[in-house]
């Protein structure tokens, strides 16, 4: 179980050096740059929250159903490659909210996922609350998307030679 925790963490410290890293593009307007603040902050927030979980004594965890690892080491594998092409390619703000809303609808279904594979109720409320942060942190990001539509179309209006 403290591998797969820790698998869970390293997850959610990604996803916070993810957000980050947008947060740090002078290019991206300012709005965006704070929604991927918070977003980086509260994902350090999550994997505080595994690291409380892994201060329980040994005996007080369950053990882990394999599908359940399986998954989370496939979730930490993607991310991983998302870091690294972070690095390689450069990333418009229309790329790092679409990005972003991918990263969260996965981190849904990894979280939902896991707290039906849980035998730990500690645990399981655990993966349960964080889905339920990813949530908000979809609603965030369709506020962010329908603001940034709304200004490029404000900025493609052709304005008129009066």
């Amino acid at each position: 179980m403290r591998g797969y925790l820790n698998d869970c963490c390293k997850i959610e410290l990604l996803a916070s050096r993810i957000y980050q890293h947008f947060a740090a593009q002078g290019n991206f307007p300012e709005r965006l740059r704070e929604t991927f603040t918070q977003l980086a902050r509260d994902e350090e927030d999550h994997a505080r929250q595994f690291d409380l979980a892994l201060e329980l004594p040994e005996g007080a965890l369950g053990d882990v159903k394999r599908v359940a690892w399986e998954r989370i080491a496939a979730g930490l594998d993607r991310i991983r490659a998302k870091f690294q092409d972070l690095h390689h390619e450069p990333c418009t703000a229309e790329q790092a909210l679409k990005t972003a809303l991918q990263l969260e609808k996965d981190f849904i279904r990894i979280h939902l996922d896991n707290s039906l594979y849980i035998e730990d109720q500690r645990i399981r409320q655990l993966f349960a609350g964080l889905a339920r942060a990813d949530e908000e942190h979809l609603a965030t990001l369709r506020e962010a998307i329908i603001w940034w539509n709304r200004r490029q179309e404000l900025h493609s209006v052709p304005r008129s030679a009066g």
